[in-house]
Formats: C-alpha cells, sequence, structure tokens
C-alpha cells in the first residue's frame, strides 16, 4: 500500500514533464527560419595592402643623418581583421595615428618629406595628406595646393582622396564601393632642381596630371563566395630627367593605366598576380630622347627591360619582373614592381656607360646620347655637388612607377550573402483556406543589385493538397511546387523588393505542414579600381508554415473562443497527456 501511494506522485509528474515537453515541442517549431543569405563574419585572416608611388627618391647617409626621403603622389590601401600594416616594402610609414579598432585605412599624400631621421619614422612633413579610417565610414579631400620646397622638389599638389568603408569590426562585405582607397595627385612636379649644374637644371621634371590609386576590393572567385584584390595603378604620367642638360634629356612617359594586382580567392588556383594588361601587347611606356622614341610594351619590359650601367657607379633598370609570392591553396598572393629604377651606389668618378639586357640594342639609339652626354660633361660629378649642397651625400634610390600590393583570405573565401527574408501571413489554415507567402529581397550594398531572380519551392508532410492561384506581379514559371521570377527588377541601395505566392488548400487535404524555401540571386558591382567587375550574390529562407488541420483532427476541440489553431492543438496535447497521467495512475493503484 506504501509502495503504490509513492509511485502515484512519481506517475503524475511524469505526466506534467510529458505536458510541458508536448507544449514545448509544438511551440518550439518555428513559423520562419533565419535567413542563411545574411552576410556572414569571416572566420579566417582577411588581409590586404596595396601602394603606390608616382616617384620617390630615398637617399641615405646625408651629412646631417642618416635618412633623407621625398615621395611625389603616393597612395595607400588597407584591410585586416589582424592589424593593419604600419610600413610598405620601402619603409614608408603609411599612417601616424593609433588605428586601434579600426579594420581598413585610405591615405593619399601629394608630396611626403622625412629629412634626417631613421627608417621608418613619421615624415617630418606629409602635405596634402588624405586619411581614413574606418569604422565608422570615413572619407577625407585635400584641396590643391602649391609645394615649394627647393632645392628638393617644386609640385602642385592636386585634390588628394582617402576613403575606408567598412560598417563594423567584422563586416567586411562592401560592394559598390572599395573597402579601402587611396588616391593621389600630383601635377608639375619637380625634384632636385638647382643652377649649380646647368640653367634650369632638374633631376626630375614632371609636366601635367598625375595619378595614383591604391585600392581594396572583393571580387568574385567563381565560387560562389568572394575573394580580396589589392590594387595599385599609375594613370598616365610623364617626366623628364636630366632636365636643362643638351644631349641627357630624356622624357619618359607612361602611355596608359599601369596596374599591378594581388588577387586571394581562398581555393586552390585562385590566387593570382596582374601587372599591366590583359594581353600585355598594351604600350605602356615610351622613352625619348632628341629625336630618337621607343616606345615598350609591358610584354617587352617584363622579363626583359633595359639596364644603363656606369661601372657600377649608377645603374639604370627599366622593366623588372615584379617579385611575387602565391599561394597554391589560393589564401593568398603578394607583389612589387617597379617602372624604373636608378640606383646610385656612391660617388661619381670618371666612367663609361652602357645599354645591356634584352632590350639593349631597342634602347640604345635613344639612351646611348644620355651616356655620352653624362660622361663628357662631368654631369654626374655636377649632380653629386648638388646633392651634397642639399645635404645628400652618398647612396640613393630612385623610383619611377613604384607598385606593391598583397592579398591574403580565408579558405573558402569571404561569404557575403543576399538579405532574404519570407513570411507566411496564417500560422494555420484549414481545407478550402487561402493563404500568401511574401519574400522580400533587401540590398545593404552600395551597388544597385540587378538581374535579381527569385525561385521559391513550396512542399509538405505527406497527404497535405494545395494549389498555387496567384503570383504578384506574374511569375515567370508557376507550378504548385515551384514559382520562379527571373527578373523581380533593379534594386537599390538600401531598398527592398517583395514578390507573393497565393495558395488555397484544397477541400480533400490532411493535416500537415508546409516548407517552404525561397533563394534569391542578384548582380552586384565591385567598385573600386579594377574596372565594372560584378560578383553575383544568393541568399535565402525557409519557413515550416502554415500548419494545416482538418476537421477531423479539431473535431475535439472545445468551442471557438477567438484563439488560434496552433493554441487549440496545445491544448488537446495537454489534456491528451493527463488521460495518459490517469491511466497510468490508475494502473498503479491496481
Amino acid at each position: 500500500m506504501n509502495s503504490k501511494s509513492q509511485r502515484a506522485p512519481r506517475a503524475r509528474l511524469f505526466g506534467v514533464a510529458l505536458s510541458v515537453a508536448t507544449v514545448a515541442a509544438v511551440s518550439a517549431a518555428p513559423a520562419a527560419a533565419a535567413s542563411t543569405g545574411q552576410r556572414a563574419p569571416v572566420h579566417g585572416v582577411i588581409d590586404g595592402f596595396a601602394s603606390g608611388d608616382f616617384v620617390y627618391l630615398n637617399a641615405l647617409d646625408t651629412s646631417t643623418a642618416d635618412f633623407a626621403q621625398v615621395s611625389l603622389s603616393q597612395s595607400a590601401a588597407a584591410v585586416s581583421n589582424q592589424k593593419l600594416p604600419r610600413n610598405d616594402s620601402l619603409g614608408q610609414r603609411v599612417y601616424d595615428a593609433d588605428l586601434g579598432g579600426k579594420n581598413a585605412y585610405g591615405h593619399a599624400s601629394g608630396v611626403s618629406l622625412n629629412l634626417g631621421q631613421g627608417d621608418g619614422a613619421v615624415p617630418q612633413a606629409r602635405l596634402t595628406t588624405a586619411e581614413a579610417a574606418s569604422p565608422p565610414r570615413d572619407r577625407k579631400t585635400t584641396n590643391l595646393v602649391h609645394v615649394p620646397a627647393a632645392p628638393l622638389l617644386d609640385a602642385t599638389v592636386q585634390p588628394n582622396v582617402a576613403e575606408a568603408n567598412t560598417r563594423s569590426a567584422d563586416d567586411f562585405c562592401v560592394l559598390g564601393k572599395p573597402l579601402s582607397q587611396g588616391v593621389a595627385n600630383v601635377a608639375d612636379a619637380t625634384l632636385v632642381a638647382t643652377d649649380s649644374v646647368a640653367p634650369g637644371f632638374a633631376l626630375l621634371d614632371a609636366t601635367g596630371e598625375v595619378l595614383d590609386r591604391s585600392t581594396e576590393q572583393l571580387v568574385s572567385n567563381g565560387h560562389g563566395t568572394l575573394g580580396l584584390s589589392s590594387s595599385s595603378t599609375l594613370e598616365t604620367a610623364g617626366v623628364t630627367l636630366f632636365a636643362g642638360v643638351a644631349g641627357a634629356e630624356t622624357t619618359i612617359k607612361v602611355l596608359n593605366p599601369v596596374t599591378l594586382e594581388a588577387i586571394a580567392g581562398g581555393f586552390p588556383g585562385t590566387a593570382s598576380v596582374k601587372y599591366g594588361d590583359a594581353n600585355g601587347n598594351t604600350p605602356v611606356l615610351s622613352i625619348k630622347n632628341g629625336t630618337n622614341t621607343a616606345v615598350l610594351t609591358l610584354q617587352q619590359l617584363i622579363g626583359s627591360g633595359a639596364t644603363i650601367d656606369f661601372d657600377g657607379l649608377i645603374k639604370v633598370e627599366i622593366g623588372l619582373d615584379p617579385k611575387t609570392k602565391i599561394a597554391k591553396d589560393g589564401t593568398s598572393a603578394s607583389a612589387l614592381a617597379d617602372l624604373v629604377r636608378i640606383t646610385v651606389i656612391g660617388k661619381p668618378a670618371p666612367s663609361s656607360g652602357s645599354v645591356g639586357g634584352p632590350l639593349g640594342s631597342v634602347l640604345n639609339p635613344v639612351l646611348g646620347p644620355v651616356l655620352s652626354a653624362l660622361d663628357s660633361t662631368g654631369l654626374l660629378q655636377q649632380i653629386d655637388q648638388a646633392l651634397t649642397a642639399a645635404g645628400l651625400t652618398t647612396g640613393a634610390d630612385f623610383r619611377l612607377g613604384h607598385f606593391e600590393a598583397s592579398a591574403e583570405v580565408p579558405q573558402g573565401g569571404v561569404t557575403c550573402g543576399l538579405p532574404v527574408h519570407k513570411t507566411v501571413d496564417k500560422d494555420v489554415v484549414h481545407p478550402g483556406d487561402r493563404f500568401t507567402y511574401t519574400i522580400t529581397v533587401h540590398n545593404p550594398y552600395d551597388c544597385t543589385l540587378q538581374n535579381v531572380r527569385v525561385a521559391d519551392s513550396i512542399a509538405a508532410t505527406g497527404g497535405v493538397l494545395w494549389k498555387v492561384v496567384s503570383t504578384r506581379p506574374t511569375a515567370d514559371q508557376v507550378s504548385d511546387d515551384r514559382v520562379v521570377w527571373n527578373d523581380i527588377g533593379d534594386i537599390k541601395t538600401g531598398d527592398s523588393r517583395s514578390v507573393e505566392i497565393g495558395v488555397v488548400i484544397d477541400d480533400a487535404s490532411s493535416s500537415g505542414r508546409f516548407t517552404d524555401h525561397a533563394t534569391a540571386t542578384a548582380d552586384c558591382g565591385t567598385g573600386g579600381a579594377t574596372g565594372n567587375g560584378r560578383v553575383t550574390l544568393t541568399g535565402d529562407d525557409i519557413v515550416h508554415a502554415p500548419d494545416v488541420v482538418t476537421p477531423a483532427a479539431a473535431g475535439s476541440r472545445l468551442p471557438d473562443t477567438g484563439a488560434s489553431g496552433r493554441l487549440a492543438l496545445l491544448a488537446l496535447a495537454f489534456v491528451s497527456a493527463g488521460l495518459l497521467v490517469r491511466r497510468v495512475t490508475a494502473g498503479s493503484r491496481r
């Protein structure tokens, strides 16, 4: 008797637990699942850096310190979920401020000067500099200004622009704009000008406008996710070397934009380095002396080039292979290149020069007179005296058209989805009822979504019968289990567009539940410096609704009091569990 009385409370407890579990199981069935098309955080390393210099001069061993640096039209862009880089490969410090908590940075500087400080030090003068860091989004512009800093340089600096467009610490899904960008612009720049060498002499004289752009942006990797492109582009530019010296004046022009781009896609075979144009046959460089001109394509320059060597004293290299590193798994790529590099190794001495390399025969008619003029006039000694008077004694590294770029993404690339949300206007329906599915596509990006395709699949548990009776707007393909709109129209930034499907439950339908899966795809422009590239975005959403309740299943319901059909099912489950408890309890008493 005692043991039976002890069993009863346990049976009742089991009954209560069963009732609670039944209610929880029914109520836990979601009416709508979260959209899997939402943008996802990056799981792994994303890191990119690009920089470019129209002109870079680094002279070592000055009379007063260890470092002297001048940069004309220098741009940089960076993005990272680790730590933003502080220096480029030339030792130029990219930014000065503390960027803790920032994941994107853009920089543009018309003129940078660093005299009498060590490598990596902050430039003494960063004139007309635009710097931007995000999050939050940031864009800075500097105005045109004239920069006199004789005898080292004189330049007119055009407006410079810096952008950083990430929205949060883990959101790298920026499309339609670059993740970050720096655009530097100078005009009529003169470097190392002094009459002590020759009337109107300048080591370098640039006429016209020069544009240097560095960009970080997301690109398609061909595997349904996105890769990272880091690029540096030098627009058309022209300079004259040894201006004012008869026979030695040499004009070098960049005829068409030259781009160095590193791409990491996150899959094997998706990492690459691109330099110049697609086929390498577009003229990119012309070199003129007097009446002689040589026009070179990038294909000629890469792997060929020419070297002018003054017995190891001065070395001029035109056209160099970019130094590249490409990961086989596609997660990283990096490169560095220079169009023209001049290295001054020591003090000038009487010597003879020669033009060597595979392009020597092409360039010798143009550059031969330059060598003769430099050798016969003692110009090297005069240049050395001018540099010494400016505080620059021995050793110099001069670059015209310097590029560098690196990109790294996680395996599988970066996931950026298309936000899709699906709703249903009724949670519970009965035979003969009509309900409506609504599918909404949202555009959070900085591009206009185009070719927006929506495909919807309708399924249900066995015995449920239905018919699709309407679509709005009219769909291109309609059946009872699949509806497709080939293009629902463009969606501008921040806007949404919705479509609807009307469904009727057949009178002979059984009870059950619908599962509806909507998928959307759209094209979006990547933005940035590499043209009108587009990526395809995909998003989807699933709803497990509505529930279909037949009269037989609802026959034991209490009179309708306005509660939903789902609540009636919960009540029925609760009563059934109570009856089960009563039977268990009665059996325990026998």
